[in-house]
């Protein structure tokens, strides 16, 4: 079991500081390994062990069981720097170790002693159900097929959906299931030119065929849906571990996480155009130390991509604020406020891939649209986060409205 003491939890706790200085001084390895993260489709194992040694794993996972128990603030701070190396190695990286803040908030005891027991807990979480759970002595078996995993390549599990058939005329059920990396196979459908972006996302197909799980590594969807009026005894995770962040409520942390990562390719973006404008080569108007449309296009991008970070780690203050007001008052954090939280990183998206496509058309130059090149790349991985659902405002605009106005809303489980 890979439990610690209390004292050498807090020895050995890195600070949020060190933490963030850590991600700053991978920015050379990542960008110099790019290109042939993008092709394998997700980072290397060379990166994947320097994630590791700096603790990034670990980030949110209770101290209970070795994590740094930091808040989410942290972690996403933490997340737009390595975005900033590499947009899409920072997507596959925050969506596969942002889960042991989930699992710590939702799981028994027992299902989290067993999951945190490798160490690291590395997972994706695929929300769609994908998969189909039949009851047996003892838990389940499953069988499923989940595409777009971002961040399994490295995992330790799998996390997602599958339904549970209903007996005689009850409605089917939606389980969570947490699955051992010896119990799924991970299809080679990622990198390459198989997408317009996010191409070291790790974003694969995973498929499961008839395995066992054990009941306690399946919790109903409801367990982290939950309502408002239903959140006044806490979760497993604030009972076990008596921090209010593990409550868990997951629509606006979610989003937060691809977030992150656009953010961080804005200022990806920022350090590209800035280097082509100094480089002392010719561009269409002259040398910009004499122009100052390309000086203007930069100064609004540097002040655009603070405010995206203002908003995002805002929004995570927010959360533990949130849940910090919980526990004193017993308070919940509302259908309104997980929503109001999730879009406000909305917004903070949009700004970010508008400001990148400024760039791109501000840079006027023929090698930012060669294949390859980082421009492109940062332009390509924007695109790609512009067609999750998750960042549509659209989607999630009535919802809200609806909440203020308190009246009932059926939406994505809240």
């Amino acid at each position: 079991m890979n439990e610690y003491s209390a004292q050498f939890m807090v020895a050995n706790r890195p600070s949020a500081d060190e933490l963030i200085d850590r991600a700053i001084s991978l920015r050379p390895m990542l960008r110099e390994q790019q290109a042939e993260n993008a092709q394998r489709g997700t980072y290397s194992v060379e990166l994947h062990q320097a994630f590791s040694e700096a603790g990034f794993y670990r980030i949110t996972a209770p101290q209970m069981f070795g994590g740094h128990e930091h808040d989410l603030e942290t972690f996403f701070r933490v997340m737009v720097e390595v975005a900033t190396g590499d947009p899409s190695v920072g997507w596959c990286l925050a969506l596969c170790s942002s889960h042991a803040w989930f699992v710590a908030s939702h799981w028994p005891e027992a299902a989290q002693r067993e999951f945190f027991s490798q160490g690291d807990f590395i997972a994706p979480h695929r929300a769609a159900p994908g998969g189909k759970l039949t009851p047996v002595e003892g838990g389940y078996r499953l069988s499923g097929t989940w595409n777009y995993s971002s961040g399994v390549p490295h995992s330790t599990y799998f996390i997602g959906n599958a339904i549970l058939k209903g007996v005689d005329s009850a409605p089917p059920t939606t389980f969570c299931v947490a699955v051992p990396r010896k119990d799924f196979t991970i299809l080679e459908d990622w990198g390459g030119d198989r997408t317009l972006g996010m191409l070291s996302s790790g974003s694969n197909t995973v498929t499961i065929d008839d395995v066992f799980l054990p009941a306690d590594f399946a919790v109903p969807t409801s367990a982290y849906f939950m309502r408002a009026s239903e959140m006044h005894d806490g979760t497993p995770g604030t009972k076990l571990h008596g921090n209010p962040m593990f409550l868990g409520r997951i629509a606006a942390p979610y989003n937060m996480a691809i977030t992150s990562a656009v953010v961080g390719a804005l200022k990806a973006m920022i350090d590209e155009f800035k280097a082509l404008i100094t480089s002392g080569r010719p561009l269409p108007f002259g040398q910009v130390s004499a122009n100052e449309m390309y000086e203007r296009a930069l100064g609004t991008a540097l002040v655009r991509a603070d405010s995206c970070e203002e908003m995002l780690f805002g929004s995570a203050r927010r959360y533990g604020q949130l849940c910090d007001r919980w526990a004193a008052t017993g308070a919940p954090i509302t259908e309104e406020d997980n929503l109001r939280m999730w879009g406000v990183c909305q917004e903070a998206g949009r700004i970010a891939g508008e400001t990148i496509d400024m760039l791109y058309h501000a840079a006027m130059s023929s090698s930012t649209t060669v294949r390859g090149s980082r421009v492109a790349r940062y332009l390509g991985d924007w695109l790609m986060y512009r067609a999750h659902p998750g960042n549509n405002l659209e989607m999630i605009s009535a919802p809200t409205g609806r909440a203020h106005l308190g009246r009932k809303i059926d939406f994505m489980g809240l």
